[in-house]
């Protein structure tokens, strides 16, 4: 999955940077006082170098949340992988899984299976949803092919079925999404180090770039 914008794989790239310095720093417990530049000892104010170095943090995150294509192109594709792919809701609710439902909702294909019609054929499934429905409730439309009733009707019947998936299944296909074909790349993998680096901020009070110690430098 490749994004065209440059812009947006550049933020993505510095934000990815900052987001594994600072994880490095938190992880190490760094505590920043000086830096050696070509034999030059330079000194700083350590909890100073961390505001700045949040600053610039939080401007990439802004620019990279702004530009993020979740409505388009992340949305999208995710929709095709989960109502499309064999690995999303197909997995779970097909022709042959809800073959029972479908029966008992058209008394043709019921008459087909029961008489076993020599041209009785699945022929394709569709799932799609209705504007306004949740991702969880989705509709079946499932083709079959048959002899027909004999008063000259075509061949081919459709038969439709409302299900609803559980938010548990929804949210495992798009973790499962996340690993497969995103790889955690291109849109989400960078929000992933933000959100360590976020715990580090406010659950550890010993690391110099914490909550904690800007707190306390402030009341000095």
């Amino acid at each position: 999955m490749e994004i065209d914008d440059n812009d947006f794989y550049v933020v993505r790239k510095n934000l990815n940077i900052l987001s594994v310095l600072i994880l490095i720093l938190a992880f190490a417990n760094a505590k920043l006082q000086s830096i050696n530049f070509l034999n030059i000892q330079i000194n700083f104010d350590g909890n100073r170098m961390y505001i700045a170095i949040f600053i610039g943090y939080l401007y990439f995150l802004w620019r990279f949340i702004t530009k993020l294509p979740l409505r388009s192109k992340f949305w999208n594709e995710f929709q095709q992988f989960y109502m499309v792919s064999e690995r999303g809701v197909r997995s779970t609710h097909n022709e042959n899984r809800d073959r029972q439902d479908l029966i008992d909702k058209s008394p043709r294909l019921k008459k087909a299976v029961e008489e076993n019609d020599d041209f009785f054929r699945f022929v394709q499934l569709s799932i799609f949803r209705f504007p306004g429905w949740p991702l969880t409730k989705l509709r079946l439309s499932v083709t079959f092919t048959s002899t027909g009733n004999g008063n000259g009707d075509s061949p081919n019947f459709t038969v439709d079925h409302d299900i609803r998936v559980s938010r548990v299944f929804f949210l495992q296909k798009l973790i499962s999404f996340c690993f497969t074909t995103d790889k955690f790349g291109d849109y989400l993998f960078p929000l992933i180090p933000v959100l360590f680096n976020i715990c580090f901020f406010f659950f550890k009070p010993e690391w110099q770039g914490s909550l904690h110690q800007f707190l306390q430098y402030n009341n000095k």
